[in-house]
């Protein structure tokens, strides 16, 4: 296969297909299997490997719907292919159907080590601008947060806090993330509630409308901070 006819089949909103696309067409080396196997098999694997990553606190993207997708699709053959960046390296798992017409599923995993998050590491909390406050100097915004459990918390900030510069009047909404640490980490629970994570964004002096600084977080809502 070549590198267009992948990056056409990677044309997703997702954000797993969107960053696999990226990598293509920035020149990542690509693999993809010879033979299929029935998409039940990967879904019992992957699965497993879906549970060991967030043990691990390895962060991915679209892992969740892959195995979903994999479960759902049962006895369809399906072939494998891979997608590897090298700097920083970032591996991308594929799953096309057997004449590799299309990409079924995606799965995006960091390949740095040494990822766990612990107590006091500093992370990028995914936050969503929804609109302009005033503007007032120097610009006020409001955002919101939402919580493992789903619930939104409201906030109103500084617009250069958020890193949102005034005079470009970026489109919104628009995702940023807001400078945090990591308290501590909730396990798995016995009905198989995936881990989660107490973060504070007090770092920067941010809290919702309410005063709360902290937050109950999935793993998939926080970012390393950049090197």
């Amino acid at each position: 296969m070549n590198r267009a006819h992948l990056a056409r089949l990677l044309e997703h909103d997702s954000e797993a297909y969107t960053a696999c696309r990226r990598a293509v067409l920035d020149g990542a080396t690509i693999w993809i299997s010879e033979t299929g196997q029935p998409a039940s098999t990967f879904a019992r694997i992957y699965a497993r490997r879906q549970r060991t990553t967030r043990q691990s606190g390895i962060p991915t993207l679209g892992f969740p719907a892959a195995v979903q997708e994999l479960h759902d699709r049962r006895e369809q053959l399906v072939k494998l292919a891979a997608v590897d960046v090298e700097d920083p390296p970032y591996h991308f798992q594929l799953f096309l159907n057997d004449d590799v017409s299309a990409v079924l599923a995606c799965i995006g995993v960091d390949g740095r080590t040494g990822y766990r998050v612990r107590p006091g590491d500093r992370v990028l909390l995914e936050c969503q601008i929804i609109s302009w406050e005033s503007n007032d100097f120097p610009g006020w915004i409001r955002a919101s947060i939402t919580d493992a459990a789903g619930h939104t918390w409201s906030l109103v900030e500084k617009a250069p806090v958020l890193g949102i510069d005034l005079q470009l009047h970026a489109p919104l909404p628009t995702t940023v993330g807001i400078r945090s640490t990591v308290v501590r980490e909730l396990p798995e629970d016995d009905f198989g509630t995936p881990a989660t994570l107490i973060v504070s964004t007090a770092v920067d002096g941010i809290s919702a409308e309410d005063g709360t600084n902290q937050f109950v977080v999935t793993r998939e809502s926080i970012r390393r901070l950049p090197a």
